[in-house]
This record gives structure tokens, sequence and C-alpha cells, in this order.
């Protein structure tokens, strides 16, 4: 049987119309958003690159310009090696005449911290953290605003070493005895949520007629893991607008959630390998929310497009409180600060995905049921 087209024009323009309006509500965020943040006045920040083994590789006082970003000033006076995802400029390697350090993104990396001078002093020769206020931790360079008397610390780090320009300086460093606790909390919830998952697979295989995956089947999956992947990472710069979450509702309406569930599943593990972030504090969040939401669309097969997009909504905040608990917990991260930094994103998010479902569910789910599920 040969492939079906969309024989309706008003079906076409309303893709073409939601493809449109997304693209100018992403345009809107870039031209007003401050994902890469500019400095508001002149000023100067100190720059310490601490390699693995806890030795200061560079120790450099840069100045910047009002407008000037941490990328460029960092750019400007390093030689970097990064890619850029959708969390902005993530660096890789970073290098001068002096020194060199390269990593590969996942078993070793580079890890940020950003300090803060007390009550307006001036640079001294020697540094006392005692005098600094660590603001917050983050691991990607867009978005810190460039202030005054700021310490920007670049530390490599990997399976081995947890290094910290910290570790070179005289302050006292209170590990967290907690830490165990944190991981065994993350740990727990995991194995809970997929238990609950794994139940409800095993249910539903027992009360349904279990068929082989054919040939004709592995194909229809195969082209749909390439729309989502191929989609996602065409859209990875612009923070939070894809498709990803419509698609795999509706694949988990359309194919059942045997089906779906294998093609999350190897979204997730390519996507990953491509981003460089093949680790399990990334993987296991991104895996346990793409199959809530792929459920979420089977259990909501036929609904209504209110209740379609309380739905995703559901399905979005629980992605992004998974990507929360690990990061809180396995990075220790401030929670307030990471929340005041997240909630934009996650507006995004959830906007763009409750618009997906208004403009584009019903005629792509059409289209994939009439060609995957004909009569």
């Amino acid at each position: 049987m040969g492939i079906k087209f969309i024989s309706s024009h008003k079906a076409i323009l309303r893709i073409i119309s939601s493809i449109i309006l997304l693209s100018l509500i992403t345009i809107l965020f870039i031209v007003i958003g401050k994902h890469n943040s500019t400095a508001n006045d002149d000023g100067a920040i100190i720059v310490l690159i601490n390699n693995k083994d806890d030795n200061i590789e560079s120790y450099k006082k840069i100045n910047y310009k009002k407008n000037d970003t941490l990328f460029d000033l960092i750019n400007d006076n390093y030689n970097l090696n990064y890619d850029l995802t959708v969390y902005g400029h993530y660096l890789k390697g970073i290098s001068n005449d002096d020194f060199s350090i390269e990593t590969d993104g996942s078993s070793s990396w580079l890890w940020f911290e950003l300090f803060y001078l007390k009550d307006g002093k001036s640079y001294e020769e020697v540094i006392d953290f005692n005098n600094y206020d660590e603001i917050s931790i983050s691991s990607g360079i867009d978005g810190i605003e460039l202030k005054n008397n700021m310490i920007f610390a670049i530390n490599e780090r990997d399976s081995l070493h947890n290094s910290s320009v910290l570790n070179n300086s005289n302050i006292k460093i209170e590990n967290d005895e907690n830490t165990i606790l944190y991981i065994s909390f993350i740990a727990i919830l995991i194995i809970i949520i997929l238990a609950i998952i794994v139940l409800f697979l095993i249910d539903l295989i027992k009360s349904i007629k279990i068929t082989p995956i054919n040939i004709k089947d592995i194909s229809i999956m195969v082209f749909l893991t390439a729309l989502l992947f191929v989609q996602e990472e065409l859209l990875s710069f612009i923070p939070n607008v894809q498709f990803t979450f419509i698609l795999i509702m509706l694949y988990g309406a359309v194919l059942g959630p045997k089906k779906a569930s294998l093609i999350v599943l190897v979204h997730v593990l390519l996507d990953n390998l491509f981003m460089s972030s093949f680790i399990p504090t990334v993987i296991l969040p991104m895996l346990i929310g793409h199959e809530i939401n792929m459920l979420i669309g089977y259990f909501l097969k036929g609904k209504n497009t209110i209740i379609l997009s309380i739905g995703i909504t559901i399905s979005s905040i629980i992605y992004s409180f998974l990507f929360f608990i690990s990061t809180i917990f396995i990075f220790k991260i401030d929670p307030i600060a990471y929340l005041l930094a997240d909630i934009p994103f996650d507006i995004i998010l959830i906007l763009c995905n409750i618009l997906c479902v208004i403009l584009l569910y019903d005629p792509l789910y059409k289209v994939l049921n009439n060609n995957i599920n004909p009569m």
C-alpha cells in the first residue's frame, strides 16, 4: 500500500501556520531574552583555571566593556573547544600558550564556579575566599552576567577527581555528609517510577494479544525515530522549543506503549550520545519523563484538545521536576537559584507543547493513524 498524502488543504495550512507561529515565538524569545547575558558596565574579572590534580593552570585578570558577554570574553583570551547545545556554549576544552585542558564531555568535563567579592572591595594579589560569596555553580557558560570583581573558576573534573579552586585555598571545605542520602533518595525515586511503568506494561501485555514486530513495523519505527531525533537536533539551539513531546504523545496514541517505548529508548540514547551527555543523571530523568509523556498520550487517546493540553502540561512539569531533583541532589546546586533560573524555560516548554497540541495534534494524528493503522 502506497503512502497516503494529506488531501485536506485546511490541514496543510494548519500545520504550516503552527510552524510559522512557533518560529515567531522563537524569534521573539531570542530578541528579548538574555540567554547570553551582557555586562551592564565596564569592569574586570579574574579567571582561574584549575586542572584535575588541583593545580591552578592560569590566573588572569581580564578587563571587559559594557555589553560584553562572558563567552566572548573567554573566547577572546583563550583557545576554546566547545559545542553549541540547547544550554548554549558547552565548553569541552580550554588552552593558551602555557597550558591545555581537553575533556570529552562525558568521562571528563569542565565545571564552573562563580564568586563575588563582598562589600565591593578591590582585588588583592592573593585571593582570600573569605572575602567572597559563592553565588552559583553552573555547567554552562551562557546566561552568566559579567560583574566587576567577579571570579570565574574553570575546573577540570573526571570520575576520579573532584577539583575546585577552593582546594588551593586555606578555606576549609565542608563536605556534604548527606551526599549518600541524596543519591539514595534519587535512586529510590527513579526505581519507584520505573517499577510503576514496568508493572503497567506487564499488566498491559497480559491483557492483549502479543504479536512480534514485523519488518513493516520496524521500518515505520525507524522512520519515526529518525523524525523525532532530527527535529530535536535541528531545534537544539532554541531553548525548549521543539516537537518532541507532541510526537512522543502521538507515538503512544498511535503505536501503543510497546513500540513507542522502543522509540523513546533509542531516541534518548542517540540524543545523549550526540550531545555528549551520556551520564545517568541526564539519561534517566529524560527516559522516565518521555516514557510518562508517552503513557499519557496512550491513555488520553481520542480525548479532546483541553484534556490533551492538560495532559501534556502535566508531562512537561514531571519532566522538568525529574531534572530538578537530579540536578540539586547530585550536583548540590541551590534549589531556589535553580528554580528561578529554570522557570522561564519551563514556561516556554509548556506553552510550546500546548500550542503544538492545539494546532498539530489532530492533523498529525489523522496522518499517522491512517498510514500506520489503516482500516
